[in-house]
């Protein structure tokens, strides 16, 4: 049996009128967005490291998503340790999920860059 993780965010919705009404979320909104991509990252990579599904489309068609959103969210699983924990953390100020590229370098210090974000203090 799997340890389930519940992620549970209050949200506060602007409304902003310009010839109709649309919601706008809030940054916090926007970031705790990037937060759960990030829990499903791991946790899909999870299951894919233990053979519970033996590739993406595997994984992709288990959890009736599209293959290309299950890839892109995966790829949140190899950014830098530092700059996951400047996410959960709150410190990626303005990094939001939209603002992600779509594929990272896999050296951290090009990733830091990119992101506009320090290198953890040592």
């Amino acid at each position: 049996m799997s340890d389930a993780l519940t992620i549970s965010i209050p949200i506060n919705v602007t409304r902003v009128r310009h010839g109709h009404q649309r919601l706008r979320p809030t940054q916090t909104e926007m970031t705790a967005s990037l937060v759960i991509a990030l829990a499903r990252a791991y946790a899909w990579q999870q299951m894919l490291a233990t053979g519970e599904y033996g590739s993406v489309h595997q994984l992709a068609a288990g959890l009736k998503c599209d293959t290309s959103y299950v890839a892109r969210t995966l790829n949140l699983a190899l950014l830098a340790p530092d700059i996951v924990e400047a996410i959960l953390h709150g410190r990626a100020t303005g990094l939001t999920l939209q603002s992600m590229p779509k594929a990272f370098p896999v050296d951290w210090a090009e990733q830091r860059a990119m992101l506009g974000i320090e290198p953890a203090p040592t």
